[in-house]
């Protein structure tokens, strides 16, 4: 489970959060430059993230897609992966500690090909 450039399959990517809910990738190797969205988790029902995500990569057509969350909203983050285990890849998955104290949970997807 590695995040890999999406051009030339590169491991040496660097990500950088450019505005709240945007995600910006470069590529150290070929210098593709990727921008996707970042979901965080609050209080609605998986569904809803599970919408968001099928959103954000099947309507807006985007390569990949950050979802993260803080302390028991990590459980709604993997009941909703879970749901879509089918569908969706996890490309990328890190837990760090946040300035409070509590425990943040990043995933990055990608939608699953179908063969």
């Amino acid at each position: 489970m590695t995040n890999r450039c999406t051009s030339c399959g590169s491991e040496d990517i660097t990500t950088v959060e450019t505005q709240e809910r945007e995600i910006t990738e470069t590529c150290n190797n070929c210098q593709t430059i990727i921008t996707y969205d970042r979901i965080k988790v609050g209080s609605k029902a998986p569904r809803d993230y599970i919408e968001a995500i099928n959103h954000a990569l099947i309507l807006e057509k985007q390569q990949k897609v950050m979802i993260t969350g803080v302390g028991k909203r990590r459980l709604t983050i993997l009941d909703a992966i879970y749901a879509m285990n089918t569908s969706v890849r996890i490309v990328d998955c890190k837990q760090q500690q946040t300035e409070l104290g509590k425990l943040e949970l990043r995933l990055i997807l990608e939608e699953l090909k179908k063969k």
